[in-house]
């Protein structure tokens, strides 16, 4: 019921009742009412009042919650971004150090317990050090950005392309065999190549990239530490034998077989 209808039917009441009264000769009985409205209306208003004030405070604590709810929102959307920036390499945009080892460990504990293959390419951007000396850092940095670009759009849809030191590269390749995983590294290295980045004079007419592969199974015996180096020691061989190719491990450094193929 709203105040003013409490008011007017109160008033009615007591005012029927004191002309009752009146006429009954009963006149104490008429202040009474009048003091009883009287109590009666404080008591109303009183209690419109706190209704007030509780409704007041229950919009201010909605628009606090909203308020709240926003700005926890905003807040876990910016952890998200701060912690994908913690696994990108600021240079190149592709995942850092960090974010390459933390992958591993979980592509190589999956390959272990599903007993299914893993690949990893090293992968060395040639005569780098010459082209950066020659022609600037800041060419350089638009060198590695422009070749980590054509890395990643080969490798991206079947693995992880990180950015390892300088202007080395890693990639992991879940699932990939030895033939699968070959065939992703060619195309990466004839990308790179494609993109007739200008040489030095006393190098490659374009930039090019060396890589070293490793694909094996995750059995007892075969570690993190273990695929690292072979997959570095076929990099070191494809540097050995004139660069700008793909070289593979076939047995982890137990026997050193190593095969390559070179550009045509």
């Amino acid at each position: 019921m709203m105040p003013g209808t409490a008011f007017i039917n109160i008033a009615l009441v007591l005012g029927l009742m004191g002309i009752a009264a009146f006429l009954d000769g009963n006149y104490v009985f008429i202040p009474a009412c009048i003091l009883y409205y009287c109590f009666l209306s404080s008591f109303i208003v009183q209690m419109v009042k706190n209704r007030m004030r509780q409704l007041r405070a229950e919009q201010m604590s909605e628009r606090l919650l909203e308020e709240l709810t926003l700005k926890n929102d905003l807040l876990r959307v910016a952890n998200d971004k701060l912690a994908e920036k913690a696994f990108e390499d600021p240079l190149t945009g592709l995942a850092n150090r960090r974010k390459f080892d933390a992958t591993f460990d979980e592509a190589l504990a999956s390959a272990r317990e599903h007993q299914t293959p893993i690949s990893l390419m090293m992968i060395d951007v040639d005569h780098f050090k010459l082209f950066n000396d020659t022609y600037g850092h800041q060419a350089g940095d638009r060198c590695l950005q422009v070749l980590s670009k054509a890395l990643n759009d080969v490798i991206s849809p079947s693995g992880l392309l990180a950015r390892y030191g300088g202007e080395e590269f890693v990639a992991i390749l879940p699932d990939h065999d030895k033939s699968n995983s070959f065939r992703v590294a060619e195309r990466a290295r004839q990308a790179v190549e494609l993109m007739q980045i200008n040489g030095i004079e006393g190098s490659a007419p374009s930039k090019t990239v060396s890589i070293g592969l490793v694909s094996c199974m995750v059995i007892p015996g075969v570690s993190r530490e273990l695929i690292l180096a072979a997959a570095d020691a076929a990099l070191y061989d494809a540097k050995q034998q004139g660069r700008n190719r793909v070289c593979l491990d076939h047995n982890l450094g137990s026997e050193r077989d190593f095969w390559s193929i070179a550009k045509p």
